[in-house]
């Protein structure tokens, strides 16, 4: 946990130096398609969609994002709810006009509930550090279209890995 908070913090010292002289550009918020992959070390892997919602505070070329994706799993008679709540730091980079490359760098949240945390075949709560990367299109003055992939891995007990390919749009305030 302490590697992951100064990962974070390391990524907020770097991008603040690109942001000091940049504008505030305020809130947004957004509505995203995921696609899950989950993997551990006792179960099977899992492949799934679900809807998911972000949103944050950009200044210049760094925000600070809240982003939120829930899944039930079903098994037979037996379901697991999967929540992911990521807290991060989104630097962006300035590729062309009205693109920016993303970085992403933060902390997962993740909670499962249902019966099979009950019978130790899945299990992924807790915090890890979630890592990614995209591209995000400024359609209009005020609506940007993005694309992203996060990676996060966590490791109590159960070692459990999370893909998370993202497909969203924002809207600014």
């Amino acid at each position: 946990m302490k590697k992951a908070v100064l990962a974070v913090l390391a990524v907020l010292a770097m991008t603040a130096i690109g942001a000091h002289a940049a504008a505030d550009e305020g809130f947004y918020v957004g509505l995203s398609a995921n696609h899950l992959k989950l993997t551990c070390s006792n179960c099977d892997k899992e492949t799934a969609s679900a809807a998911g919602l972000y949103g944050g505070y950009r200044v210049g070329n760094i925000a600070g994002e809240i982003s939120n994706v829930q899944k039930t799993f079903r098994d037979g008679t037996s379901d697991t709810k999967l929540t992911l709540t990521d807290f991060s730091v989104i630097p962006r980079f300035n590729v062309a006009k009205d693109v920016d490359l993303l970085g992403k760098v933060g902390i997962r949240h993740s909670k499962s509930s249902g019966n099979d945390v009950d019978t130790g075949k899945f299990k992924a709560t807790g915090n890890s550090l979630v890592v990614g990367v995209g591209i995000e299109y400024k359609v209009l003055p005020q609506v940007n279209l993005r694309a992203m992939v996060d990676y996060a891995h966590k490791t109590t007990g159960t070692s459990v890995h999370i893909t998370t390919a993202t497909i969203g749009v924002s809207y600014s305030f």
